[in-house]
């Protein structure tokens, strides 16, 4: 029980990390990409708004019998990448369904993305009286990951978007300047 706690603080702590570091963007910079083919932070945000709205539909398919995961033969190498950590150095692109669109205006962007993380925790509390913790969900690259895992994987994943602000926020100064 002990390494869930640590899981959902470090989901929380990803998350102040973020907003903390989007706190002083707004709009026209929110929504400004800083290249032709690049995302604003308004498409990260996004971005992770989908991710999570994602995982918060698996975790409840799962933990109400609709969803079960299991092991494909061709699982072995995301499991690979995965238990190597290789994920952490190699970027990959996104999956068309996470793929933002165009991003929101900063006010409703990020209205957004806190109601994503309210669904996210009301599931996960809704489904550890269901057994949450003992199920799995199907990562589109890594294929099925622990519960654990895959919210492990979710801070992880917004920290790394996190550091990808930094880089659109640099980028933006830079082309001011």
């Amino acid at each position: 029980m002990k390494r869930v706690e640590g899981v959902l603080a470090e989901l929380e702590s990803a998350r102040r990390r973020l907003l903390s570091e989007v706190e002083g963007v707004h709009e026209p910079r929110f929504s400004t990409t800083p290249a032709a083919g690049k995302w604003s932070v308004g498409h990260v945000i996004e971005h992770l708004a989908r991710t999570e709205e994602g995982i918060t539909r698996g975790v409840t398919a799962v933990c109400a019998g609709k969803l079960k995961v299991e092991r494909k033969g061709s699982d072995w190498m995301g499991r690979l990448v995965y238990v190597s950590g290789l994920y952490r150095i190699v970027s990959v692109r996104t999956i068309e369904r996470l793929n933002p669109e165009a991003g929101l205006e900063r006010g409703a962007a990020l209205a957004r993305l806190a109601g994503t993380r309210e669904e996210l925790k009301a599931a996960i509390e809704s489904g550890e009286r269901r057994g949450l913790w003992s199920h799995s969900l199907r990562h589109p690259f890594f294929g099925p990951l622990a519960m654990l895992e895959m919210i492990e994987f979710a801070a992880y994943h917004e920290e790394r978007h996190r550091r990808q602000i930094v880089r659109i926020k640099r980028a933006l100064e830079l082309a001011r300047k």
